[in-house]
């Protein structure tokens, strides 16, 4: 069996995990209580940013004898106008974030989070590559990066995928359609 699961609060290598149907980017660390709490306001200049959100694989292997290869894909055709919605990016090897690397999201809650590739706040395991974040509409199913080339044989959770999104002062207010985002794997 395998879930989408998010990792938030806690401490540095030590999350909360939990579950939901649908996550939502905020300018806080609940992306997955699906209400219109701390919405991302529209800068006057500049840009505003969701508190980042760490998405993993929680899997038992039940059904597998090694799960492997584990990439990351979005099947949407265009962000909302004015935004865009960044993914972590690493120079060399799986772009995932392991658990013992992660860092809970923080910034001004109500108002913006820090950016992911913010050089003093941002993301330790992205902030100094030299291309510390992509757009994730770029990462279609034809060729999607690699998050995770582990080997797993028995039950575990994935590195994460690390997404955040912008919004720039050409925004359009309002509730958003969904956006959708999956993972693609290997088993054996």
């Amino acid at each position: 069996m395998v879930n989408i699961v998010l990792w938030r609060g806690g401490s540095d290598g030590d999350p909360t995990v939990e579950t939901a149907d649908k996550y939502r980017f905020k300018t806080d660390d609940t992306a997955h209580e699906e209400d219109l709490s701390n919405p991302i306001p529209i800068p006057m200049e500049g840009e505003n940013y969701s508190y980042w959100i760490h998405l993993s694989l929680d899997f038992t292997n039940e059904d597998f004898e090694q799960l492997t290869n584990i990439r990351i894909a979005s099947l949407y055709s265009e962000d909302w106008t004015g935004t865009t919605i960044y993914r972590g990016n690493r120079d060399e090897g799986d772009i995932g974030c392991p658990k013992e690397l992660y860092r809970p999201a923080d910034g001004e809650e109500g108002k913006t989070g820090y950016a992911i590739d913010d050089s003093n706040d941002g993301h330790p395991h992205y902030r100094n590559e030299t291309e510390p974040i992509k757009p994730i509409l770029d990462d279609d199913d034809t060729d999607p990066p690699l998050l995770d080339s582990t080997e797993y044989t028995e039950g575990d959770m994935s590195k994460a995928v690390v997404l955040q999104l912008e919004v720039t002062t050409s925004a359009e207010r309002g509730t958003k359609d969904d956006k959708e985002v999956v993972f693609i794997w290997d088993i054996i």
